[in-house]
């Protein structure tokens, strides 16, 4: 190409010398891209000319470019996925544990009330005690038990 013509694709400054170079290729640049741009750079009258050369590099180059950052985009997507199913579990785990927690609340609550209402009739002393020590343990499990994972 001559001088007068900027290279085709992306380009950068040089620190040391302040003149504009072609960016290096990227790794994992797709194959067609690659030979595109080296035909543009060594025989554009290949292509149609330098100016169809440019503009079909520019083209290529930024397909190329949209490519990648759609698969970069995907790949977040996936990423957001998999966080949103792994949230959506621990909910559902939640939900499930305060469920129990008040039906423990619960059970608990009617079997100190039960305990009472035997109390009062002249039950005997250990069945009282058996039904008021097993409603006030799963009260207080169902109070203070272990309220699920704090990730």
């Amino acid at each position: 190409m001559n001088d007068q013509q900027p290279a085709p694709g992306p380009q950068v400054r040089e620190a040391s010398s302040g003149e504009i170079v072609p960016a290096p290729i990227p790794l994992g640049e797709l194959p067609l891209v690659r030979q595109v741009v080296g035909l543009a750079a060594s025989n554009s009258r290949a292509l149609g000319g330098d100016t169809a050369a440019t503009f079909l590099t520019g083209v290529l180059l930024q397909l190329q470019h949209d490519l990648s950052n759609s698969r970069a985009k995907e790949d977040k997507a996936v990423s957001h996925q998999v966080e949103n199913a792994a949230l959506k579990a621990e909910i559902k785990f939640e939900r499930e544990n305060r469920n129990l927690r008040n039906l423990a609340i619960t059970a608990g609550a009617v079997l100190l009330s039960q305990a009472a209402d035997m109390a009062g009739k002249g039950s005997e002393a250990a069945t009282i005690s058996i039904v008021a020590v097993t409603g006030a343990a799963l009260w207080l499990l169902g109070m203070f038990g272990a309220r699920g994972s704090k990730s």
